[in-house]
C-alpha cells in the first residue's frame, strides 16, 4: 500500500515544489528575532508565476560571498518509500542542473534525520504542513 500519488511498487511519486520568501524588513526588526523558530516563522509563500515586488524581498548574502534575493524552493518527493524534502537558495527564472548550479550553492548540504528514522510500510502519512518551513538560521 502506497501513500496517494505512489506510481509504483516501490511508491515513487513525482517531486512537487514550493516556494518561500524573506520579507525585506528594517535592521531593527531583524534583531528583534531570536532564534531559528523566529526566524522560520518570517518566511511568506512565494508564487513565482505572480512574484512580489523585487524591493519587498529581502538578501543575503551566502559563505561563498554570493548576494541573492532570499528565495528558497522545497522540493518534496517519495522515493522506495522514503519521503524526502529538499530546501535550497533559489534564483527563479535561472537555470540549474547538476553540472552547472546556481552561483549560491556551494557543495554543501545539512541533513536532518527524524528520531528512530526507518523505513515504514506503508510510508508514513506526511504532517499538516506548517505555515512556514522551519530552515537553518544560519542559511545565508
Amino acid at each position: 500500500m502506497c501513500q496517494s500519488g505512489g506510481t509504483d511498487a516501490r511508491c515513487d511519486a513525482p517531486a512537487t515544489y514550493a516556494y518561500y520568501y524573506m520579507p525585506a524588513v528594517d535592521q531593527s526588526q531583524v534583531n528583534s528575532l531570536t532564534g531559528p523558530t523566529d526566524l522560520s516563522e518570517a518566511f511568506q509563500s512565494y508564487d513565482p508565476t505572480n512574484p512580489p515586488l523585487a524591493a519587498t524581498i529581502a538578501t543575503t548574502t551566502t559563505d561563498n560571498g554570493t548576494t541573492i534575493p532570499y528565495i528558497i524552493r522545497v522540493e518534496t518527493g517519495y522515493l522506495d518509500r522514503d519521503r524526502y524534502s529538499i530546501a535550497m537558495l533559489w534564483q527563479p527564472g535561472k537555470r540549474w542542473s547538476p553540472w552547472a548550479p546556481q552561483p549560491q550553492w556551494d557543495h554543501k548540504l545539512v541533513v536532518r534525520m527524524a528520531r528512530a528514522a526507518a523505513p515504514t510500510t506503508p510510508p508514513a502519512p506526511r504532517q499538516a504542513p506548517s505555515t512556514a518551513p522551519r530552515f537553518p538560521a544560519a542559511w545565508g
